[in-house]
């Protein structure tokens, strides 16, 4: 071997030799030497291999971005906002939550602060925008800010407002949900037919209210089986509807009552029967004649005779 060695190191040229003997350590440096510098790896006396240096690139890296199933777009475009990126450059746009504005129409203070906290507990998904107590009011917060719900009690500063729903659905573009403790089936019935989508009573669970809220946004209508089901019956039917019958369903809650405090106390005065109501005198003669007016009666023996006869002795139960 060493023969072969020192034989193809003499045939080399005397500057690649030098005047080293040949063998030993002197064979390595002759290695090196039959190699140009260029072409061989740089020495590393402590051993360790160095780290690849980064590429270069002939210009900067950009990122493409396509929305699920699209062509992918070219070099340079930014993800929208809002755009959730994958490690392909896919990237899916997140729906946005569409919040259901909600109206509250009562007048009692502590109903519409409850019920305010509950929905807006359920935001982003729903929050009240505006609160009414009275007709006008409701009327006129509905036309300002166009609510998607309208959670309605029949009845605001004793005035019945199941006439008002077709003008709230026109002005809104909305849905009515009927929030009442009235359990005359006829006044329920008849809201819903002006085009209310629920009726919410006051012996359902709170948790219920919100379902309802967002069943009746969607279209659907929160009905319980007996409202339905007397609905049915009252389309099936061919007969025309009962001018009475019409006549009564006019009748606020409040205004029950009135007649059934005239019914069951013939012979007391109006100062009288407003202590009986927790009113002043004022506020009955009122409210009587605005009675008078439903039920086309004179006067209290009038009132007195029809609610008689009709069975309005009685307040709702």
């Amino acid at each position: 071997m060493r023969h072969a060695v020192r034989n193809s190191l003499m045939r080399l040229p005397a500057s690649h030799r030098g005047n080293r003997p040949v063998g030993g350590f002197h064979v390595a440096a002759a290695s090196r030497a039959a190699y140009p510098a260029r072409q061989r790896p740089p020495a590393h006396s402590s051993g360790a291999i160095p780290p690849r240096p980064a590429p270069t690139l002939s210009e900067p890296a950009r990122w493409s971005f396509r929305l699920a199933g699209e062509q992918p777009g070219a070099l340079g475009d930014e993800p929208p906002s809002g755009a959730a990126p994958l490690r392909n450059g896919t990237i899916f746009r997140r729906p946005p939550i569409h919040t259901i504005r909600v109206l509250l129409a009562n007048d009692r203070q502590l109903i519409l602060w409850g019920l305010e906290k509950l929905i807006n507990a359920e935001m982003p998904r729903m929050k009240v925008i505006a609160k009414a107590i009275s007709n006008a009011e409701l009327l006129s917060l509905t036309e300002k800010y166009h609510p998607d719900v309208t959670l309605l009690h029949l009845e605001l500063g004793g005035e019945s407002n199941v006439d008002l729903i077709p003008d709230l659905l026109h002005n809104a573009h909305g849905q009515v949900l009927i929030l009442s403790g009235v359990s005359d089936k006829q006044v329920l019935e008849r809201a819903v037919l002006n085009g209310a989508h629920g009726i919410l009573r006051k012996e359902e669970p709170v948790e219920a209210i919100v379902k309802a809220i967002e069943r009746v946004h969607q279209g659907e209508f929160w009905l319980d089986r007996i409202t339905t089901g007397n609905l049915i019956e009252g389309l099936a039917g061919n007969s025309p509807p009962d001018p009475e019958t019409q006549r009564q369903a006019t009748l606020t809650p409040r205004e029950r009552d009135i007649i059934a405090a005239v019914v069951n106390h013939p012979g007391a005065r109006c100062r009288e029967l407003a202590g009986l109501l927790y009113i002043s005198e004022h506020t009955l003669r009122n409210r009587l004649s605005r009675i008078y007016s439903k039920l086309d009666v004179a006067n209290r023996l009038d009132l007195f005779a029809y609610a008689s006869q009709c069975g309005l002795g009685q307040p709702p139960g």
